[in-house]
């Protein structure tokens, strides 16, 4: 048997891995090392603009064995290209997706996944999530034994997944998060009502000094001012 868990960031679930459990291999993205004992690392992005220029050095100096996109700028013998000619299944729409074909190509056994979940309200999860559905009903076909523990992954509660769980947006979901955003927009309205009567103050106060500006200028010019609305007639 081979064991692996993979590893992502969402808080619910990552410190419920096995990093302690020997028999079970850890997987992680670079960007979520969450734990000393990590057997592999993948980084398959193209680019990393989301990081420093030394974070490609800085997974290389971890000295474990990485998985990599081949724009990756190093080579030695921890890293490995990934090999995409040898995906004959799916597409590769995420890091975890990579990982899924990884772990098809490399005749795991068990695959539980940590720290994932593609929530609803981040548009690149559209896309993704579903191609990492059918990567996990591939491997539950193949006879890959899947779990999920405690994750959004998927709404129904049965352990392991299923892969014929509840759909993966519901109407409730983005009435949800339509709400959160109509509570962003009031805040915002009473925000913006307080700036008006800050805005309209302030411009008063401007147009008083602007007369009273006038009425210097015209005293400057040895002009008898005897009433405000006189410096009216003063021009430039």
């Amino acid at each position: 048997m081979r064991k692996v868990a993979m590893i992502g960031g969402a808080p619910r679930s990552k410190s419920l891995a096995p990093y302690d459990d020997e028999e079970w291999e850890i997987w992680a993205l670079g960007v979520h090392l969450v734990h000393p004992r990590v057997s592999r690392i993948f980084e398959i992005h193209p680019e990393f603009p989301y990081e420093t220029d030394d974070y490609p050095q800085r997974l290389v100096d971890l000295n474990i064995p990485l998985v990599v996109h081949e724009n990756f700028p190093f080579r030695n013998e921890n890293i490995e290209v990934f090999d995409r000619e040898g995906v004959k299944f799916g597409k590769l729409t995420s890091s975890f997706a990579y990982m899924m074909a990884y772990a098809v190509m490399n005749k795991v056994t068990h695959i539980n996944i940590y720290g994932v979940d593609m929530d609803v309200d981040d548009n690149e999860y559209f896309y993704q999530r579903p191609g990492l559905y059918a990567w996990i009903g591939y491997a539950q076909g193949l006879g890959i034994e899947v779990n999920i523990p405690d994750s959004s992954l998927y709404k129904d509660t049965d352990y392991p997944c299923n892969i014929k769980g509840n759909p993966p947006y519901t109407e409730s979901e983005f009435r949800k998060m339509a709400d959160q955003h109509k509570e962003m927009m009031d805040k915002y309205t009473k925000e913006m009502e307080h700036l008006q009567t800050l805005y309209h103050t302030h411009d008063g106060c401007r147009q008083a000094y602007e007369r009273l500006a006038k009425i210097a200028r015209a005293t400057d010019a040895g002009i008898e001012v005897k009433q405000i609305d006189h410096s009216t007639v003063i021009r430039r």
